[in-house]
């Protein structure tokens, strides 16, 4: 008999997965989708969900209470939730404060735990300061155990300086299903994890391989550009003088054509505010909710620092321009393909979107092959049911004082 799956989500788009993997399962009966009472977006986790899955709602306590209060209160009422049968915790992200106290009950309560990557996150690691990646075959031997209750605060304010943000996978599922091999050999040196725990399944939304060679113009009077905001300021991975500083002059870039600027999905209302306010009416600005594939299909050109978006342009044969800011940790790797270019400098943008607006698009000629970054034909979704449903009794793991 196997488990009963558990998927926590933060996010409509971590439910909107576990749905689509629920779906292809054959068994949608063994999934259900867990979020925390202190998200404002139930509405949307609920339309995600389907009617067929059933939603369970994890208590974190009163607003009042202390950080690592409620941090403690979300651990013991995982610990509840996962006793007394069967389950297995499947998770998207595990960096953010309340997502590592609900490993640590599960994993408390004996459940077994894998972890499926939501989006992205295979970015160049050359900017993290030669002496903290010097840390991480250290971090590692220390921290071999995972994470442990008594040091709720110190892990997350330890990881954020020493990994620079970067610490997907350091709670050790007993699985990972990621993008491609890349990220795999990443994980596996920097947090020692084996590698028969990673199972390459390329995205969990499945998308089609993109075209070998740039389309042609959508608009040939006004070419229309889209520019993907990124998180920067909620993720404290940019400072606030470093949007102004440094996005600002690249949407000025971008000023001789159409220009939008899709904010990302995970923004806060005081960072939109604030990137409202400093925008001051350049280019049309876009909400926060999911691109239509219709209306991305109109645009000639995406422009964007890290946005995980930029694998729906590549379905659509758009090319993407990355933009390198420096003032961000985050940098994507140079990448062999037709529809993609790696940019460090404001005059190379300007040139690489005049050629494209006469059709032509200057793309990277050398860097790692896309298939390495994103197996597009590896199964996506049914390759996660599959294991998921095919896993048997979820293993035990000692309690964790």
């Amino acid at each position: 008999m196997s488990d009963h799956i558990i998927a926590y989500c933060e996010t409509p788009l971590q439910t909107r997965i576990a749905a689509r993997v629920a779906s292809v399962s054959g068994t949608p009966e063994k999934f259900s989708i867990l979020i925390g009472n202190w998200t404002d977006d139930v509405g949307q986790h609920e339309a995600a969900a389907q009617t067929a899955l059933k939603l369970e709602i994890l208590e974190a306590g009163e607003p009042s209470l202390t950080p690592k209060a409620r941090w403690r209160h979300v651990c013991d009422a995982t610990e509840s939730f996962f006793r007394g049968g069967m389950r297995r915790l499947v998770m998207f992200q595990d960096q953010h404060f309340f997502s590592q106290a609900v490993v640590t009950g599960a994993r408390r309560a004996g459940a077994a735990y894998d972890l499926i990557q939501d989006g992205f996150l295979d970015f160049d690691m050359r900017r993290v300061p030669a002496p903290m990646r010097a840390l991480w075959p250290v971090a590692k031997a220390v921290d071999r155990n995972g994470p442990r209750q008594p040091s709720t605060r110190i892990r997350p304010f330890a990881y954020k300086k020493l990994y620079l943000s970067h610490f997907f996978a350091h709670t050790r599922p007993d699985r990972i299903f990621v993008y491609g091999r890349s990220i795999a050999a990443r994980l596996e040196k920097q947090f020692g994890i084996p590698p028969e725990s990673f199972i390459v399944s390329g995205p969990a939304l499945e998308r089609p391989a993109p075209p070998d060679a740039v389309r042609p113009l959508r608009n040939q009077g006004d070419m229309r550009v889209i520019f993907f905001d990124q998180c920067f300021l909620r993720y404290q991975r940019m400072h606030k003088s470093g949007w102004s500083d440094e996005y600002l002059p690249v949407i000025d870039a971008l000023g001789n054509f159409h220009t939008d600027v899709k904010l990302h999905p995970a923004q806060t209302e005081d960072c939109v505010s604030d990137i409202v306010s400093t925008l001051a009416g350049r280019g049309e600005m876009l909400d926060r909710s999911p691109i239509a594939e219709s209306v991305l299909d109109t645009y000639d050109v995406a422009v964007t620092c890290t946005s995980t978006s930029f694998l729906d342009c590549l379905t659509l044969g758009i090319p993407v321009i990355f933009v390198d800011l420096s003032s961000s940790f985050d940098r994507m790797p140079l990448t062999k393909s037709p529809l993609l270019k790696n940019v460090a400098s404001i005059p190379a943008l300007e040139r690489v979107l005049r050629l494209r607006k006469t059709g032509e698009f200057e793309a990277n000629a050398t860097g790692l092959p896309l298939i390495d970054l994103i197996a597009y034909d590896a199964g996506g979704a049914s390759l996660i049911a599959s294991h998921l449903t095919d896993a048997g009794p979820a293993q035990q793991h000692p309690a964790r004082e």
